[in-house]
């Protein structure tokens, strides 16, 4: 994060008189400016303190004509390289693009630019906001650079330099694939500034870049510009996570360890520390300004409703006055029955009182709101999600973690090293603090050495998350063939991250085989009956097509289930095993993953709710009926109670009978009967189980024989009916183990070699199959419509365009329509039910997905995220002029949600515009019109 700027005009020499005046800082700084000649000592005086040597040698390799990667941590200043880019391009009379992840980080990058350079100079594109896009510095979220890359847009001509800030981020499953399209289809002659946290593999990163980029610099700084100091609150008091030996060591501080052991024997009230008690300590200890984190929205919105109801007030009356300035310009363009249906009140008393939340749920301009009056020092306490630390820039004195623990989407998982650098890395206020403190709340289970261990730990390795996608596939073929393709996936991070790993994994495979080769030249197995090494690959070849029938049954299990989640809705009764018995429960709540996994929110029979994952169940479901749940919620202890007892009387009077025993259940794996040999062998089975599956040691020959030849086989080899086989066998399975791990390996080099490509081979032959494609791989004029559509829905989407699914819906019908097409329910979020008018729309568009994942499970293909028609009553109602309250009742969201929902859905209405007929084409113009009103055409920006 860059410090905070001010202007100055330094001359390059001072009267000794002023010199003498200057600060021993300011001296630095103004050695340092002398010794810096052309652009960069323009550009440096700009500021008042030194620049750092990290920034210095990044700026030096860009004034030299290099590319460069900055890894630095938060806050250590390395956004100032960036900027210095900028600088660079308004000199040189070139274009510069800087990019971010997140339309947040944009919008506040596009305000602090905007004031060093002139708003004339600076322009803003995010999807949904467009701001003076001829300007010669856009700030701009990736998505959108990649979208320009492949539509050769004009304003790429005089590009000079491309910033990508928090470039890591293409670590990120969903989004990552982005930043590497944009680092390979990049001119070469544009110079690319990548900004990244501290990494682990920096240098890996860079070696990449070098590659596809050519000449760059690796600038790494692992030294934070404000230290960094480690608290834990136990029973409401401050204790410093460390102390010094006499000696100078770091060690566990022992007044925390013996608190944290005297907790274990108190009540869990007695030990933790609750949120107005955090605070009031925070702020005895003069640790405010803080940033809370809080992973769930509802305990952010709760924590600041408990501070307010403790009396806690932060601000003084001048404070305030300036506070309720921004409410006041945020409250007159809300009309009364919008704000109270947003719940505005609560909120806004705390904003008074220096308490604020920061979270998804809430309005972007509320959001921004929060950002700037933080920045502005008005705010003491943000109480904010994980959401926050990814870029915006709210510095604080301290930071305080409530729990190390956090959902995932499955379960509870601690947070990692790199996670917890990344939150604690906004604590430290560079230029007002000397230090920056990080604290966990204590709570029962959590050691001081894990927190230790997180915060002294920096590996945080940036992975590839690159992966072919449709539409990627088609852009890039309509501008090389499938060859040329495969190529440019070769020179992906992906791609060169797998070759490194490659090197290792081969030279293991041939260590491997050689020792299985020693083995068998020392002559010491040997039976006089046969050959011992031919009789374990024939046994090990029948166990594992035994392994691979066992899988193919547990995948059809797979499919099985799947269909019946997809088919099973709120108020149906399921009955499962649990343990010894089996259970009864009702379906509450039905919700689905980015990658179509579903979840179901099942109240059991004992008033207990449960979560069931398609992916991740235990034992055999099955629907038994359906019961009225209408008048029930799962999130009230008495209509839990109430509900669960209706379900018991049903299953007394035996209204939801337990089915006949599935037979979809796992058959144990078929013995080799009537074999004596065979049953002898056990040791051969033992060394199958331990050794796995996945290394077949099996010949070219046998994999082509059938079971039954290999039974005989077998059954009549003569070392089958040696008296020591068990011994014999007993003395291979070190050969066995070793040849199964080279095996193994050399199958991993052989995947990984070609995965990528695999991949990519697969989505062609998708591509091919719906005609996007032609036979010889030329893109069709269904493949130049897909080309424009840039969604993870961009097949689904495109399948709907040329099925003419969008054709005739009056503009209202259109983006409800729409939403179906491309809306995914990250939260557990079920909405009203679809308006008979426009189920049959949506009838064809689940129909079409469904088909599309076929298509793709057939051929081995990546399949599309699963759409949701949740939000199709909220589009629609509020595409008809419905208050908010309406709407946001209807798509069971929060404010902040549904406004993120819109303004997604209106990209998808604008590509809509350019590639549908000409009346579909009309039809999207205008339900841009009625979506972009109220809170969702609010500026947040």
């Amino acid at each position: 994060m860059p410090r905070k700027r001010r202007r100055k005009n330094h001359s390059s020499s001072l009267p000794t008189q002023d010199w003498e005046q200057l600060s021993p800082a300011q001296k630095l700084a103004s050695f340092k400016r002398n010794q810096i000649r052309g652009e960069v000592n323009d550009f440096a005086s700009r500021f008042d303190y030194p620049i750092d040597d990290f920034q210095l040698r990044a700026i030096d390799a860009l004034q030299a004509g290099k590319s460069v990667l900055v890894a630095a941590p938060t806050g250590s200043g390395k956004t100032l390289v960036g900027d210095f880019a900028l600088f660079l391009a308004l000199k040189r009379g070139l274009r510069a693009f800087y990019t971010t992840p997140i339309k947040a980080l944009s919008n506040q990058k596009f305000r602090d630019f905007s004031a060093s350079y002139g708003s004339e100079n600076v322009g803003l594109l995010t999807g949904d906001v467009s701001v003076n896009p001829a300007a010669p510095i856009v700030v701009m979220t990736t998505e959108v650079l990649r979208n320009m890359l492949y539509r050769q847009d004009k304003r790429l001509e005089d590009l000079g330099f491309v910033i990508l800030d928090e470039v890591h981020y293409l670590a990120d499953r969903y989004r990552g694939p982005v930043w590497e399209e944009v680092i390979l289809h990049l001119d070469s002659q544009v110079k690319v500034i990548a900004l990244s946290a501290t990494v682990s593999n920096a240098e890996e990163f860079g070696q990449w870049l070098r590659e596809v980029r050519g000449n760059l610099e690796i600038v790494v700084s692992e030294k934070r510009p404000v230290p960094l100091y480690q608290h834990m609150f136990v029973g409401g008091r401050l204790f410093d996570l460390e102390t010094k030996t006499k000696g100078g060591k770091s060690r566990l501080n022992p007044a925390l360890l013996a608190q944290t052991r005297q907790s274990l024997g108190e009540s869990r009230a007695g030990s933790h520390t609750s949120l107005p008690a955090a605070v009031a300590q925070l702020q005895e200890s003069n640790l405010l300004p803080a940033i809370v984190f809080i992973f769930s929205r509802s305990r952010c919105d709760q924590g600041q409703k408990q501070l307010i109801a403790a009396g806690m007030d932060l601000t003084n009356p001048q404070e305030k006055q300036q506070i309720q300035s921004y409410l006041d310009d945020i409250a007159e363009n809300i009309p009364g029955h919008d704000f109270f249906a947003l719940g505005l009140d609560p909120l806004f008393a705390g904003l008074r009182r220096g308490i604020a939340v920061h979270h998804a749920g809430l309005l972007p301009v509320l959001k921004e709101a929060v950002e700037k009056m933080f920045a502005a020092g008005l705010l003491k306490v943000v109480l904010a999600t994980e959401t926050l630390a990814l870029g915006i820039n709210m510095p604080a004195r301290s930071v305080t973690i409530e729990s190390l623990r956090k959902w995932d989407g499955h379960e509870f998982q601690m947070l990692t090293a790199g996670q917890y650098t990344q939150l604690t890395g906004r604590a430290g206020r560079r230029g007002i603090d000397t230090l920056g403190h990080g604290i966990v709340i204590y709570r029962p289970g959590i050691d001081p050495a894990i927190v230790a261990g997180l915060a002294s730990r920096r590996t945080y390795p940036l992975k590839s998350a690159f992966t072919p996608t449709y539409n990627m596939a088609v852009n890039l073929l309509s501008r090389g063939s499938i060859s040329e393709t495969r190529d440019i996936l070769r020179r992906s991070f992906a791609q060169f991250q797998a070759d490194r790993s490659l090197v290792g994994k081969a030279q293991q495979a041939k260590e491997k085989q050689k020792e299985a080769d020693k083995i068998i030249a020392s002559g010491t197995l040997e039976c006089s009956q046969g050959d011992i090494y031919e009789y374990v690959r024939l046994h090990s070849e029948l166990q594992s097509r035994d392994a691979d029938r066992a899988r193919a049954l547990a995948r059809e299990q797979l499919r099985q289930r799947n269909e019946l989640f997809r088919c099973l809705k709120r108020g149906d009764v399921l009955v499962y095993p649990n343990g010894q018995r089996t259970r009864h429960g009702v379906v509450m709540k039905k919700s689905f993953t980015r990658s179509g996994e579903i979840s179901l929110r099942v109240l059991e029979d004992n008033a207990k709710l449960r979560d069931f994952s398609s992916n991740y169940l235990a034992g055999d479901l099955a629907l038994v009926g359906q019961m009225l749940v209408e008048d029930y919620s799962e999130r009230k202890p008495r209509d839990r109670q109430r509900l669960a007892s209706k379900l018991r009387l049903a299953v007394r009077d035996n209204l939801f009978p337990d089915p006949p025993t599935s037979s979809a259940s796992l058959p144990s794996l078929p013995a080799l009967a009537g074999s004596s040999a065979v049953s002898s062998s056990s040791q051969v089975d033992k060394l199958g189980a331990n050794t796995g599956t996945q290394g077949k040691i099996i010949d070219t020959e046998l994999s082509n024989l059938s079971e039954q030849r290999l039974e005989e086989m077998v059954v009549s080899h003569p070392v089958a009916h040696c008296p020591k086989v068990r011994e014999h066998l007993k003395k291979a399975s070190r050969w066995v183990r070793l040849e199964r791990q080279a095996v193994k390996l050399r199958r991993q080099v052989e995947i990984s070699e070609g995965k990528l490509v695999n991949t990519f081979d697969r989505v062609v032959a998708v591509l091919k199959r719906l005609d996007y494609l032609s036979a010889d791989g030329k893109v069709s004029e269904a493949g130049q419509v897909l080309a424009r559509i840039y969604s993870e829905y961009d097949l689904l989407i495109a399948q709907c365009v040329l099925q003419d699914v969008f054709a005739g819906l009056s503009p209202a019908r259109l983006a409800a329509a729409c939403s179906a097409a491309s809306y995914e329910a990250r939260r557990e979020v079920s909405g009203a039910p679809v308006p008979s008018l426009l189920k049959p729309v949506v009838n064809r568009i689940e129909a079409l997905a469904e088909n599309l994942r076929a298509i793709q499970s057939e051929l081995g293909a990546p399949k599309i995220p699963q759409s949701s028609c949740a939000l199709v009553a909220a589009t629609y109602a509020w595409a008809k002029g419905k208050p908010l309250a309406v709407a946001i009742e209807a798509g069971g969201l929060e404010a902040g949600d549904f406004v993120r929902a819109m303004k997604q859905l209106l990209d998808v209405l604008r590509q809509l515009e350019t590639i549908g007929s000409v009346e579909t084409s009309a039809s999207a113009r205008k339900a841009q019109k009625l979506i972009l009103r109220g809170v969702v055409a609010w500026s947040d920006f």
